[in-house]
């Protein structure tokens, strides 16, 4: 699984690539990418979106979200 993950990245870092030379933001380019791979049927793909999708792997992922959630705060103090 861990070669999936790598070329999602390598792909993820062509993509920023590309909208820095057309000079467009990435982060839209980056979000319409993963559209289109979220939607696609891409056999190879499954085993990550299952993993992405995972109970334990989401809400590690929001809880995480919620506790760095502005800018290097930690518990309401900043740690900068």
């Amino acid at each position: 699984m861990t070669h999936y993950w790598v070329t999602l990245l390598a792909i993820a870092v062509a993509v920023v690539f590309i909208a820095e030379k057309i000079k467009q933001p990435y982060p839209t380019l980056l979000v319409l990418f993963g559209l289109i791979v979220g939607v696609l049927p891409i056999d190879a793909l499954d085993e990550v979106k299952r993993y992405a999708v995972d109970d334990k792997v989401f809400q590690t992922t929001i809880i995480l979200k919620a506790i760095f959630h502005m800018e290097g705060s930690f518990f309401g103090r900043n740690v900068c």
